[in-house]
């Protein structure tokens, strides 16, 4: 059975133009890295009517899965549940609430699921983040209830408990994070030649990446600085240097892309003996923004460095790191948390 899929942006904002589009492109992007392929897309305004109305011309003799993205927070004009309620013919209460179990906000999500006839409509956040992490906790279960809604006889997902029983096989999708490397060198040619990796056959999607790092020094900050130099004039140079640095990447590292960067944003907090240093940057395009995240950081540490005094013990830039990252073939990465400081 071929796995094929729908996906509707409700949005006030969108729908009038006054915002990019971020979470539908995010989840037509990791719904193709799941197998399924996406027939069609569209945006719709917040409300019941126009809403059910979408649906109802979404579904009318489909067979596979339509996603709806936006409107199941408390906001008054969150109103897809109720827009959906009116065009389900079946609810499925178990979908929406391995949805709702994705994160620690989920439990913020009225969204809900149910099919009509072949068809299973599914109701996910609004956010990119959340609309990839809601797509993956149901992910293994997608190909056996369209099955199932099509008439194909077809056995359950296999359980975590099945999958370790001797002798037990599965070719069910196992439910993980796909992994941020990849068994091959993408910037080097079968000569082993440096190369520009070719992107210009991959759709433009939402990305983001978050990156961190942190200044180490002895003491309090104002007293490794020039009497003349606040500390807040300092974090202050250091947040722009951090966004140039973000912006000027490409002309910094051989063969990045340029990105036309939709926001960086760049946080310093101050405690004794350290500056610590985040970053988070994003684009609508068809390559990642790690090296715009990681470069931020970088440069706004400098410029914390450079304006320290010299002294026996020069500050030192620390555990520069990428953390989160969102968009392409592995979706919504994250380093464990054990290891973050």
């Amino acid at each position: 059975m071929a796995l094929v899929a729908k996906v509707l942006t409700v949005s006030d904002s969108v729908a009038v133009g006054a915002r990019p589009d971020g979470s539908g492109p995010a989840l037509v992007d990791r719904l193709e890295e799941l197998g399924l392929a996406v027939v069609e897309t569209s945006v719709v305004a917040d409300g019941i009517a126009p809403v059910a109305e979408r649906l109802r011309e979404m579904t009318a003799g489909f067979a596979g899965l339509v996603v709806t993205t936006g409107g199941t927070g408390f906001g008054p004009r969150d109103l897809t549940p109720e827009a959906t309620a009116q065009v389900i013919e079946r609810a499925a209460p178990g979908l929406a609430e391995a949805v709702r179990s994705s994160s620690p906000l989920g439990a913020l999500s009225r969204g809900i699921a149910g099919s009509i006839d072949r068809c299973l409509l599914l109701n996910l956040p609004g956010s990119p983040f959340a609309v990839v992490e809601s797509i993956n906790a149901v992910a293994a279960l997608l190909p056996h209830v369209l099955a199932l809604l099509a008439g194909e006889n077809t056995p359950h997902p296999a359980t975590p408990t099945d999958q370790h029983e001797p002798g037990r096989a599965t070719d069910e999708p196992e439910h993980r994070h796909v992994p941020l490397t990849e068994p091959h060198l993408t910037h080097v040619d079968g000569r082993g030649h440096a190369r520009m990796v070719a992107v210009s056959e991959k759709p433009p999607t939402y990305r983001l990446a978050r990156a961190a790092c942190r200044v180490v020094f002895s003491g309090e900050l104002d007293a490794c600085l020039p009497d003349e130099l606040d500390v807040l004039d300092l974090l202050g140079e250091a947040r722009i240097a951090g966004i140039q640095g973000a912006k000027l990447t490409a002309s910094l590292i051989p063969l990045c892309h340029p990105l036309p960067l939709s926001a960086v944003t760049v946080d310093l907090a101050v405690a004794t003996g350290v500056v610590d240093v985040s970053a988070i940057a994003e684009t609508v395009d068809r390559t990642g923004v790690e090296m715009e995240a990681l470069t931020a950081c970088t440069m706004a540490a400098l410029t914390i460095v450079g304006a320290c005094r010299q002294s026996d013990l020069p500050p030192s830039i620390e555990d520069l790191t990428l953390w989160e990252k969102l968009g392409g073939r592995s979706g919504h990465w994250r380093r464990p948390t054990a290891i973050e400081t």
